[in-house]
């Protein structure tokens, strides 16, 4: 039986990122991480989900910034993007 944690935390079991489909590891850290590398992992483990197009309404719809959903990165902004910033200040463009 699943937890009531696992029904809020994952969109279905039969996300590619649940437990259950990862011999009961859960992957949460890679969908949350800053890690650049992290967050690729996680797009790649969606990229072979079949909840994909629900999981990413879920990240829309809630407002979870900073995180992986449905292959996509959502900043702090709630925008999609490729991934985390790098740490400090953008490097001013020459013009």
């Amino acid at each position: 039986m699943e937890s009531q944690q696992d029904d809020r935390t994952f969109p279905s079991t039969n996300a590619a990122c649940h437990p259950a489909r990862n011999g009961g590891v859960p992957l949460t850290y890679l969908f949350f991480s800053e890690d650049a590398a992290d967050v690729e992992r996680a797009k790649e483990i969606c990229g072979v989900c079949e909840m994909k197009s629900a999981c990413l309404e879920v990240g829309l719809s809630t407002k979870a910034h900073t995180s992986v959903w449905g292959g996509v990165y959502i900043n702090s902004r709630g925008r999609i993007a490729k991934g985390p910033r790098k740490p400090g200040r953008p490097k001013k463009s020459s013009g």
